[in-house]
């Protein structure tokens, strides 16, 4: 054990330079982190077609003033609804805590019933790219492509069942809870009231969302079928 103290105490982390291995202990590690302050730094406006979703990273994040001045909240509502009317959204560097890593972000209007917010969404830079080489893809026939098409089609969720046979559309965003968070919000109200017992099973309404619909998988077990007859692969 005194041995093993010993040495990692002598550890320090190194980091790949080229062929080299180069050690930083926390002093020096310390001294080349980059500091900066918490802000919220406004770069430029774009049109909205210029930044689509896809280039999105990590989650979203609300924007609201925080401050209770009528005239604050006023100068927001004005930003808001001028980008909004504009079709425009804000380009902005972002650091969420003290001392942390500046980011590119998007920050998007949205006015809803009764509240106005922006969201916030991170953007890449020429840092994020990852220029890997894949193989070229096989060309897919009239035949393959038709047959995802159908699948797709298939499992449409607008076109679920209920048990009367009424269409409805399943999973809707608006009615279906987080699992994740359903059940740890059940633990822990439970473990408040009942700090001695075992933790609660999931509700079944929650463990629904995690299995496959029965009745959407069995109606759509054809065109899966012919999906995976026409996908056969034979190496040559």
């Amino acid at each position: 054990d005194v041995y093993k103290r010993q040495v990692h105490g002598d550890m320090v982390k190194g980091y790949q330079y080229g062929k080299q291995l180069v050690p930083i202990d926390e002093t020096l590690k310390e001294k080349l982190e980059y500091k900066c302050s918490r802000c919220i730094k406004l770069l430029g406006f774009a049109d909205v077609s210029k930044v689509p979703r896809h280039y999105f990273m990590d989650g979203v994040d609300m924007v609201v003033p925080i401050s209770e001045s009528p005239q604050d909240q006023q100068a927001f509502a004005s930003i808001v609804n001028a980008l909004y009317e504009m079709d425009k959204v804000a380009i902005i560097r972002y650091v969420s805590r003290e001392n942390s890593t500046p980011s590119l972000a998007v920050l998007t209007p949205h006015i809803g019933g009764s509240y106005e917010c922006m969201w916030l969404n991170k953007l890449p830079t020429s840092e994020d790219i990852r220029d890997y080489q894949f193989p070229p893809l096989r060309q897919s026939s009239d035949v393959q492509e038709k047959s995802v098409s159908e699948f797709i089609d298939a499992l449409d969720l607008q076109e679920a069942e209920d048990d009367n046979s009424e269409k409805y559309e399943a999973l809707k965003p608006s009615q279906t809870f987080n699992p994740v968070l359903q059940y740890f919000y059940k633990c822990l109200v439970h473990r408040a009231f009942n700090a001695d017992d075992e933790l609660p099973q999931v509700d079944e309404v929650i463990s629904n969302y995690l299995r496959p619909d029965r009745k959407i998988f069995g109606k759509s077990l054809p065109a899966i079928e012919q999906l995976l007859d026409c996908l056969l692969y034979t190496s040559p």
